[in-house]
Formats: structure tokens, sequence, C-alpha cells
């Protein structure tokens, strides 16, 4: 027979092979002499291929065993089999086994010859090939162990892992109200990096604030874990605002708040502009008495992109209502380019200015100008060219008319006083001792001629607008030196013998037609009243029978005098005049300080401010009204 393993011959009987040790199973079974096959206990007949068996087996169970074989045994034991295995019979085994068993008796001396082989020592090589699978079962063994030890080092790690890095915790900040862009840049460089928002991805960022954020300000997340930040667009509103003029009664001033921040304050009569940053949304403008809690009002509006909103206000001691509001989709007043109106008439200068937008406009000397066709603009307080709000603070500096006059025209010549004169927009009149018509004089001079005629004195000519009286001498005169504009003396002020002749001696006072029971009324005849304290006088009569108020000045040159209707009203009360002059409307108020006592006189102009008057001899007053032009407004 052959061994399975090496396929070296062995012996029939062995228990192993003494080649490679392999062990040689079935030895004490028996075998089909024709196909091999594993014969059951006592079988007469093969169960595959049904030839008759013989009852004696190979080796029987008594069957002893040399004590090589017994070594062999020892070595093979290393192999963990099972002792009761059936093992495959290669055919040549079971071939040599059929040659070698065709009789009991050569059987039993083949077996009793095997008792008395003895085995020869093992080869050299097949020593050798056992120490190879020896040591390659050692090596595959302790790289299986290692491989498992690795594994088990990865797993751990593993394991561990997540419990090393796991993710440190971040405060979330506050960046509500915070431009988009810097509320990013402020979470990334916090660690967050989970960011999402409503915004397009073609909108621009830098128009978007933050509204509102997922995460509460303090509270501590993982860096990857989202934050949601709701933004809305920034606009521009710009906010205009109007008070109505109160003469006597509730002239106090308005605070304006924008949701809830107070924004400014607009004054009786005034205008109020402020240009405000808003995100798109609901909006609310409070508006409310000026230091006090009422009366108040309040506005909402919706903002979506940028957008003016203007109104006016009408207030009373109990309510403040909102009138002519107006909502436009874009910004209109906040940038005006600023116009030259040096050397305009004052008047022409304020239908230009007004015209572009400015609200904010005052002139100086402020009080002293009540006719502003009778001044000039001689500098003004914002620089040409330069953008600013409709209600920036636009001063006007000016002079009169005379004295602008004589500053301008005074010491120069014919051609260069004309040249300036249409250059301003103003007319001349040609006035000389030499000559009673000058003017046409004048027109018939030759453009050298008019070089040899200085102007001597300037001024305005009666009351009239933009004409120039141009005084000249004649070539063949001698020099002279140009002197400064006149300055009329005052009038002289009535002696006591003259106020007393003047007045009536039984029950009338000087400085009104009534008698002392009907003077207090204030409602009817004519009373004069005179400013104190002035280097000039401003005189006020009040006419009920004419239904007229007359002003005039005395003292400073001017001689016209400014003629109102009366509109309403008596002066224990509220007496109403309203000027018209060229289109621009303004009213004034006359009323007794304290009631039914007419001694003192209150004027409160159109910007609210009170002047005093008191009562003046009222034949004097009438003397110098009728001496001036009168022009009715």
């Amino acid at each position: 027979m052959k061994c399975p393993n090496c396929g070296s011959d062995l012996a029939d009987g062995v228990l192993f092979c003494r080649e490679c040790g392999e062990r040689i199973y079935g030895a004490n079974k028996r075998f089909c002499r024709e196909c091999g096959s594993v014969l059951k206990p006592n079988a007469k007949f093969c169960s595959e291929c049904g030839a008759k068996t013989e009852i004696t087996s190979f080796l029987s169970e008594d069957t002893e065993v040399s004590d090589h074989d017994v070594n062999e045994v020892s070595v093979a034991s290393v192999r963990d089999e099972s002792e009761n295995r059936e093992e495959y019979v290669e055919p040549s085994v079971i071939n040599e086994r059929k040659t070698a068993s065709k009789s009991n008796n050569s059987v039993v001396e083949k077996t009793n010859s095997a008792k008395k082989r003895k085995p020869a020592p093992p080869k050299k090589k097949s020593s050798g090939k056992l120490l190879i699978v020896v040591i390659a079962f050692v090596i595959a063994v302790g790289g299986i162990c290692y491989m498992g030890r690795s594994s088990s080092a990865k797993s751990v790690s593993r394991s561990t892992q997540p419990a090393l890095t796991s993710e440190p915790k971040i405060a979330m900040v506050n960046v509500v109200n915070m431009a988009y862009p810097a509320a990013l840049n402020l979470l990334q460089t916090a660690g967050f990096t989970n960011i999402t928002s409503n915004i397009d991805a073609n909108t621009d960022e830098s128009l978007w604030v933050v509204t509102e954020q997922s995460v509460g300000v303090g509270k501590t997340i993982k860096a990857g874990d989202k934050i949601v930040l709701t933004c809305a667009r920034r606009c521009n509103l710009y906010v205009d605002v109007r008070s109505e003029s109160n003469l006597l009664f509730s002239t106090y001033d308005i605070s304006i708040t924008l949701d809830g921040i107070e924004i400014g304050t607009v004054a009786n009569g005034k205008g109020f502009t402020s240009l405000r940053e808003v995100v798109a949304g609901e909006h609310t403008l409070l508006f409310c008495k000026s230091g006090s809690s009422s009366p108040k009002t309040t506005k909402k509006f919706l903002v979506k992109d940028d957008m003016t909103f203007s109104c006016e206000l009408a207030h009373s001691g109990s309510s403040i209502e909102i009138k002519n509001e107006s909502r436009i989709d874009n910004i209109g007043g906040a940038s005006l380019e600023v116009i030259n109106v040096t050397g305009m008439v004052l008047s022409d200068a304020f239908s230009a200015l007004e015209g572009i937008g400015f609200s904010n406009i005052r002139e100086e000397p402020y009080g002293s100008i009540w006719n502003r066709n009778n001044w000039i603009v001689m500098k003004q307080g914002l620089p040409v060219g330069s953008n600013v709000d409709k209600n920036e603070f636009f001063q006007l500096d000016c002079i009169s008319l005379d004295d602008y006059f004589s500053q301008a025209f005074v010491g120069k010549n014919v051609n260069d006083v004309q040249a300036l004169a249409r250059e301003s927009g103003f007319s001349i009149r040609f006035e000389s001792a030499s000559y009673d018509d000058l003017n046409n004089r004048v027109a018939s001079m030759s453009k050298e001629q008019k070089n040899e005629w200085i102007v001597k004195k300037a001024r305005q000519y009666g009351g009239a607008d933009k004409t120039a009286v141009v005084t000249i001498n004649n070539p063949s005169e001698v020099s002279y030196t140009p002197t400064p504009s006149r300055t009329p003396s005052p009038t002289k002020a009535p002696t006591q013998s003259e106020v007393s002749s003047a007045s009536s001696t039984n029950n009338t006072v000087s400085y009104s037609t009534n008698d002392k029971s009907t003077v207090k009324s204030g409602n009817k005849g004519i009373y004069s009243y005179r400013n104190r304290g002035s280097s000039y006088y401003v005189y006020y009569i009040i006419d009920f029978d004419e239904g007229y108020v007359y002003r005039f000045l005395d003292g400073n040159g001017d001689n016209t005098c400014e003629k109102v209707r009366i509109e309403s009203g008596n002066l224990n009360d509220v007496l109403i005049i309203t000027y018209n002059d060229n289109g621009y409307k303004y009213s004034n108020g006359l009323h007794f300080k304290w009631k039914n006592q007419p001694d003192h006189l209150i004027l409160q102009d159109e910007d609210g401010f009170e002047w005093d008057f008191y009562t003046t001899d009222l034949d004097d007053a009438l003397k110098i009204r009728n001496s001036k032009k009168i022009y009715e407004y």
C-alpha cells in the first residue's frame, strides 16, 4: 500500500507512514478485495460490488505493534485528528491489498514477517521535510496570532478615537443687527462651520442685515451644528416732516421717534428731515409734544426699498394730526446741489432756493428785514456746488439796496454802472444837479463820454424793486470823494406841549380815536404803537375803521409803508394780518399783552418770535405815515 500523504510504499497493516508520519486509517477494518469498499463486520458479500468477502481482517485487534510503530504514532499525534475518521484509500493500495490477500495464510505470514521486520532509519530528506512543515506551521500560527492582535488593536483604536477627538462645544455669539458678511465672518472666526441664511444666491450679501438667529446667545453647541440666520434687506428711509405754524397758542415743538428711537425735533412752523438706514419691513413713526407724553400720534408703514416718507403736522393743545402724507419709492431731497444766490435780491434768492427744495433758509440781519425786495444777498452760508440735505440750515447775509447801490456804484463810471446793473438785473435812473433830463442825455452819450461821468451817489428809487437812482457829476465839475450812503436823522419826538395840544382834553386818549371807555375793546377806532430802545423806530397803526394795519420805519432812511388787510380777530384775543409778497404768504398776529390793557401791544411774527410795542401819539404817527410811499400787500 502507499502513504496517502507522501506516496511512499508501505507494508500492509502499518499504522503510520515511516517516511512522513502520516497516520494510516482503516488498519482494523475489512475491505472488499474487488472494489476496496469498507466492509461491515461479519459481511459475507460487498455491499458495493457484490464480491464474496473473507472473514479475516488485514490486521487483527491483537496484532502486536513494534516500538518503531509506536514512535511513528507519537510523531503523528501532533495532528489533531479523530481516531475513527474514515479516509479515502488509494486504488493502488487496494490492488496491492488484493494481491497480498489471496489467501489467509499468506496474509498471516506477511503479518508475522511485519512483526519481525525492523523499521529502517528515517531518511534525512524526510526529516528535513518534517522540519520545514513544522517551521511553516509555527510561522503560520504566529502570523495568525500577530494579525489577530493587530486587528484587535486597530479595533480598540477606532473605538476609543471618538472619545479622544470629540468635538468641543462653542458658545454662540450675538450677530443680530449686524451686516450679514460681518456676522458670517464673526461666526466662522468663532469656529462654527454649518451656517445658513435666507439670502438668495444671486443677491448682494452686503445689503442684508441679520434680524434673527436660531441659536440663543451664550448657548454652547458643536462646531458642526446648524445655525440659521434670518436676514432682511437694508434700505434708506428719508423722513421729511413739516410743522404748520401756530401764531399764539400751541407753538410747541414736536419730537419725532422712529421705532422707539428719537431722531429729532421739528419746531413750530419749521421743517425737519432725516436720512435713516432701516431694514425692509414695518416701521413706526411717533410724533409727540416735545418734553411731554401727550398729545401724540403714530403712523405705521411698510418699507420694501429706498423710500421717502413726508407729511405735515397740524397741532393743537389736545392733538397732533398727520396731513398730506406722501410715500415715494426713492430718496428725494436728501442731496440738493447748492446754487449761487450772491448778488440776488433777497426775494429772488428765496424763490430760487425754495424752488430747488431748500426749506430752512434764514436771512440776516434776522428780524430787521420786512420787505425782501429791498435787500440783496451779499454772502451765503453754504458753498456753491456742494450737496446737502434740503433741511440744512442755509443762511443768507444781506444788506439793504440803498447800502448795496452805494457800495457797488459809487465811484464807478457810467459804463461800469450800466454793465453791473445789467448783470444784476437792476434798472438805473440818472440824476444830476446840472441837467434835468439826464437819462436822455446818458442814452445819447458815446462810450468814451460815459467813461468821463462818475457816480457820486446811489440809492434805491423810492420803494420800487431793483431800481437805483444814480447821481453823476459833470466832468467839468470838480472831483470829489465818494460819501457813504445817507442816514437820515430820526423823526423828532413830540414835546409835552405838542402831545397835550394834539390830545383831547376830556375823555379821549392820545394813541387812539377811542375814548377811555371804548379803547379797551380793541376792535374799533384807530390805534398807534411804536417800539423802544432802538436806533430807529418801527410804527404800527391799527385802523379798524378802514380795516388795515400800517407798518413803517422812521430813522433809518426807509421811505416806504406797508399796508396789510385785517383778516380776523381783535386785539383782546388776536388780530390776524396776512402778507402776500409776490406769491409768498405769511401771517403775523397782534394782541394786547394783558386783556383790556391797550397800552402794551405784542406782535408775533411768522417764526413765532414776539416783539413789544407801546402806545405813541396817533397824530404824529399819522403824519409820518402820510410822508411815506404806501405799498399794499
